[in-house]
C-alpha cells in the first residue's frame, strides 16, 4: 500500500505503473506547465526517456506541502551515509 496525498491506494498492475526516473534531465516551465523529463530503464535494459507534465498550479501546491517531510526524509538519508 502506498500513501498518495493523505489517500491510500493499493498497487495494481493494470492501474498503476512505477518508473524509477534515474536520471533527471529536463526542467522548463511554460505558461501554465511545468515539464520534467529524464531518463530510466525497462526490464529489458534499455534506456528509455520519460517526460512528466503537470500544471503549474498543482505542481507547486503538490510539492509545497510536501517540501518539509521531503526535507526531513533527505536529511535522514544523508545522516545515514555519514
Amino acid at each position: 500500500m502506498y500513501n498518495l496525498n493523505n489517500k491510500t491506494m493499493t498497487e495494481k498492475k493494470d492501474q498503476m505503473e512505477w518508473k524509477h526516473i534515474w536520471d533527471m534531465t529536463t526542467f522548463q516551465c511554460v505558461e501554465n506547465e511545468v515539464y520534467m523529463g529524464g531518463v530510466y530503464w525497462d526490464d529489458d535494459g534499455n534506456k528509455k526517456d520519460i517526460t512528466l507534465v503537470f500544471t503549474t498550479y498543482q505542481f507547486l501546491e503538490w510539492i509545497g506541502g510536501n517540501l518539509p517531510d521531503m526535507k526531513k526524509q533527505l536529511t535522514k538519508y544523508i545522516n545515514q551515509l555519514n
